[in-house]
């Protein structure tokens, strides 16, 4: 039962694909913007395909922030675990569409 929690808890849902390579959705109950390359770069988080993300609660400040560098960075194991499944969601947002670019 406890897995089930963590899961949903974690769970990444309401994502949106917009223009200019931004996606956002929702962690839990928290609110992210990410922009998404298909390719890794330097300036990504962990020199990944994420080169800006925000995440905050739906009307609070802004939680955690990256814009080519931490602007905002993850306070606790919790929010890192939630930067954790972000970027791992973003790392296949490509996944099928990089063989035709």
């Amino acid at each position: 039962m406890e897995e089930c929690l963590e899961d949903a808890r974690y769970g990444i849902s309401k994502v949106k694909f917009m223009d200019n390579n931004w996606i956002s959705g929702k962690v839990g109950n928290l609110r992210f913007q990410a922009k998404v390359y298909a390719e890794a770069s330097k300036f990504g988080i962990n020199s990944g395909n994420v080169s800006k993300l925000t995440v905050w609660q739906e009307h609070g400040p802004t939680a955690i922030n990256y814009d080519r560098g931490w602007d905002v960075k993850p306070k606790n194991v919790e929010e890192e675990k939630i930067i954790d499944t972000i970027l791992g969601f973003c790392s296949h947002v490509y996944d099928g569409i990089k063989d035709f670019m």
